[in-house]
């Protein structure tokens, strides 16, 4: 089909141009059908569809039947019908599309995985999993939370709520930070290259590991059914340091374990032994019942003997005491090793 113009006469009248007759096709035009007079009707018999032609290979939509849609325009690029369709495509573990008769609905898998970074004004939820292969999992206003894994391809972070994975692993290459709490209920807390922090408790199913960074919990405990490992410090400002079923083990000559003295501690010096034979009370809140008490000699003085701390001799969050089984006077080191809840 090509531009083919019709002339007529009217009754008394020099020949004139007349409009072409309509073309009955049996698909829609393309902007490549452009050796058209304008003007030209195209009729799409199989849709019931008129358009007229505009000029430079546009075609407008003509009343009657259904229009179709010209042109679809994304955020890059435009799409253009091919056959009267244009198709929604979807992103495997991205986004997925579903068409049933006039309606396309778009939809998030059950497990998202994205090459960049996924970002909430409020709080993110994987039914199952939540990863982001190579940036963040974050939510500034909420919590980020899924019935098996989190991870992060660099970070994970939840600024005002939790970090939870009720069934898998919390892991990040780099940071994973919670607004509240850092959870992973039966896996690993993993930050292979930076620090593992909440504001109130960080707990693994398994173990709780930052292999450069801290690990923090500023207001609760740091626990782990297996180990707990940092690369440079593990801090629970107000909870306990808990590996239920590992070691803490300072695997570096040099390193052990450092333990703050003081009102209440679990380890000082005495006064001097007094009395016949030697004996002094320990008052510290910090011994517990059943509580082992390990004793040195720190300065000798009077008649040297042996020494105990008796268990019997124990006040529950109170005191101990030190005796001696000579008339000594010396002074000695104790440390508490209280059992375990």
């Amino acid at each position: 089909m090509s531009k083919n113009r019709i002339t007529g006469y009217g009754v008394g009248s020099p020949q004139i141009d007349l409009n072409p007759p309509p073309l009955v096709v049996q698909r829609s035009p393309t902007t490549s059908d452009t050796d058209y007079e304008i003007g030209q009707v195209w009729i799409d018999q199989p849709l019931q569809e008129a358009f007229i032609y505009m000029g430079g290979g546009v075609w407008a939509g003509a009343a009657g039947g259904s229009l179709q849609l010209e042109t679809l325009t994304g955020d890059t690029g435009t799409a253009n019908p091919v056959a009267g369709n244009i198709q929604i495509a979807g992103t495997a573990a991205q986004i997925t599309t579903a068409a049933a008769g006039s309606t396309v609905t778009l939809s998030l898998p059950s497990a998202i995985t994205t090459s960049g970074s996924l970002t909430t004004t409020t709080t993110l939820t994987g039914g199952t999993g939540v990863t982001a292969t190579t940036g963040n999992v974050a939510a500034s206003a909420g919590a980020v939370s899924a019935a098996t894994t989190v991870t992060g391809g660099t970070g994970v972070v939840a600024t005002t709520g939790n970090v939870t994975a009720s069934a898998g692993a919390v892991s990040a290459a780099t940071t994973v930070t919670g607004g509240t709490g850092v959870t992973a209920t039966t896996g690993n807390i993993t930050a292979s290259a930076g620090a593992v922090s909440a504001a109130t408790t960080v707990t693994g199913g398994t173990g709780v590991t930052a292999t450069t960074g801290n690990i923090t919990a500023s207001s609760g405990a740091v626990s782990a059914s297996t180990t707990v490992t940092a690369g440079t410090g593990v801090t629970a400002t107000t909870g306990n340091i808990q590996a239920t079923n590992g070691n803490l083990i300072a695997d570096t000559a040099g390193n052990g374990l450092q333990i703050k003295t003081g009102a209440n501690a679990t380890l000082g010096t005495s006064a001097a032994l007094s009395g016949t034979p030697g004996t002094i009370t320990i008052s510290t809140t910090a011994v517990k019942t059943g509580a082992i008490i390990l004793l040195t000699l720190n300065t000798p003085g009077g008649t040297l003997g042996h020494l105990s701390a008796p268990v019997a001799s124990i006040v529950n969050n109170t005191s101990f005491v030190i005796n001696s089984d000579a008339n000594e006077t010396s002074t000695v080191n104790w440390m508490i090793l209280n059992p375990a809840p």
